[in-house]
């Protein structure tokens, strides 16, 4: 069976903007996972494709604690 979070919901469980234009920006700017709509009104997004989308992200930073040589 497939899951669904609400946009409140996704807002808790991940760093992601909390605003609606800002979620928006997320889908076209940086591919964030495009909601499925129960209604006009609520978007509901996939968390295994929004895992997975994080996964993917660069990993830019280094571990805490980790003092870069330079």
């Amino acid at each position: 069976m497939v899951t669904f979070i609400t946009r409140h919901q996704l807002i808790e469980a991940y760093p992601v903007p909390s605003s609606r234009p800002g979620l928006s920006r997320w889908v076209k700017k940086y591919g964030f996972p495009k909601p499925y709509y129960a209604n006009h009104n609520t978007p509901l997004w996939s968390p295994d494709e929004v895992d997975s989308w994080f996964i993917s992200r660069p990993n830019n930073h280094p571990e805490p604690g980790v003092i870069a040589n330079g």
